[in-house]
């Protein structure tokens, strides 16, 4: 599936964080802005302001710790800044995996090197399921 890095907070001023980064960030939102998408019952409006990247891609979960690690190890010093950002609530990398409907089980194991790695940066790790069927 792919990976992302997800950053936001309440009071977090994304477009002046934005214009000073090197990152191009695929996604910038706004706190009361509406949602491209909401999710039935939920909040339409964003209730914080927030910027992600796909970090990764693939359904090969090695292959998307091989990204993730790589894109953090390049922008050690943007994701310092970020996780210190006035106004940042969560910083966090997400792997989204599909889940396969005919598994009773499914692990996913994170290697020593990736959790110091991202702790080290202040970065929370989300594993989210997709079943696509």
């Amino acid at each position: 599936m792919a990976c992302y890095l997800r950053a936001f907070g309440s009071d977090f001023d994304v477009d002046a964080f934005v214009a000073a980064s090197p990152v191009e960030w695929a996604e910038v939102w706004h706190r009361g802005e509406n949602k491209a998408h909401p999710l039935p019952g939920k909040a339409k409006e964003h209730r914080t302001s927030g910027l992600q990247i796909e970090i990764g891609d693939g359904d090969d979960f090695i292959g998307l710790l091989r990204d993730a690690s790589e894109f953090i190890r390049t922008n050690r010093h943007e994701l310092l800044r970020l996780a210190s950002a006035p106004g940042m609530e969560a910083v966090g990398v997400d792997f989204g995996l599909t889940w396969d409907s005919d598994a009773a089980v499914r692990s996913v194991t994170l290697p020593p090197e990736f959790v110091a790695l991202a702790g080290a940066l202040r970065l929370a790790i989300e594993i989210t399921y997709y079943d696509l069927n």
